[in-house]
């Protein structure tokens, strides 16, 4: 039976090298380089902001998330992510810390 891949293994030879198998060599670490990635200075750190109550309802947690989240600059904001355990409704706003409001 005729392979049409350059290269066909037959028995006895041994295993193919790993570049006929299609499976990626192993890289050398030094052989490339990831840059490092520099902190801004000016996007600030990245915070967070929690919001949670067992008597409060959703409703309110996420209101008084967006009424905080509403002080921040637009670049400042993140995210704003929610969990619940139980009865304990928890909502985190995530944001760059800045010269704004949400600093107090």
């Amino acid at each position: 039976m005729a392979s049409s891949n350059k290269h066909t293994w037959k028995m006895g030879e041994g295993r193919a090298p790993q570049q006929r198998l299609g499976t990626p060599t192993p890289l050398d670490p030094n052989s490339c380089r990831i840059p490092k990635r520099r902190q801004n200075p000016a996007m600030g750190k990245v915070t967070f902001k929690i919001f949670r109550g067992t008597w409060a309802s959703w409703a309110q947690l996420f209101q008084q998330a967006a009424e905080f989240a509403n002080t921040l600059r637009p670049d400042q904001l993140i995210s704003i992510s929610h969990s619940a355990d139980h009865q304990d409704g928890v909502v985190t706003v995530w944001y760059r810390r800045g010269h704004a409001a949400a600093d107090d």
